[in-house]
């Protein structure tokens, strides 16, 4: 672990790493013994996160799926672009299925949402999801990504731009440490 903290103090770290910590943090004696091992062993690796990811999903079947509340404004964020359908997440239970289809850690984000301290949206092309985003309550863009948490590109990374000028987003690079509690 400390092979890992030295990396990460030269290099710095992902957005993918803050949430793989997060996750751990929140659920550390609930993960399995073999995914804490393994993050011992590998590190904050994207492996790491979603194995860490995966096991969250299991650990939430009991949880009653909740209607997110949104405040008025916050459906000017819906778009169309194109193929690209942009869509506010209406209930809790759709971050597991957009965690399970798009292999991140969105399912995770329960608390956060229903707190209306993140604002979760989805782009899906085709009827499929394509782009998975974070926005805070004054929505600012927190983090766009793709499947497995790449970051966007091509016609994806087209269509959140466009998304994002037509409604007129900041975006915002907070650092775990700057976040609000």
């Amino acid at each position: 672990m400390v092979n890992e903290l030295y990396r990460l103090a030269k290099k710095g770290i992902r957005q993918e790493m803050s949430d793989t910590l997060s996750q751990f943090e929140r659920y550390e004696t609930a993960l399995p013994k073999s995914v804490r091992e393994k993050l011992l062993r590998r590190g904050l690796t994207r492996e790491v996160h979603d194995l860490i990811s995966e096991a969250v999903l299991e650990l939430q079947p009991d949880v009653h799926n909740c209607i997110l509340l949104y405040n008025p404004e916050d459906y000017a964020l819906e778009y169309k672009i194109g193929d690209y359908e942009f869509r506010l997440v209406r209930q809790t239970h759709e971050l597991t299925v957009i965690g399970r289809w798009m292999n991140n850690c969105v399912a995770s984000y329960r608390d956060k949402a229903m707190a209306g301290e993140s604002i979760i949206m989805t782009a899906k092309k085709a009827g499929n999801y394509a782009i998975c985003l974070e926005l805070d309550a004054e929505h600012h863009l927190y983090q766009a990504y793709g499947p497995h948490n790449r970051r966007l590109s091509g016609d994806d990374l087209l269509a959140c731009r466009t998304w994002w000028s037509s409604i007129s987003l900041k975006y915002r690079n907070i650092k775990p440490s700057q976040s609000k509690k």
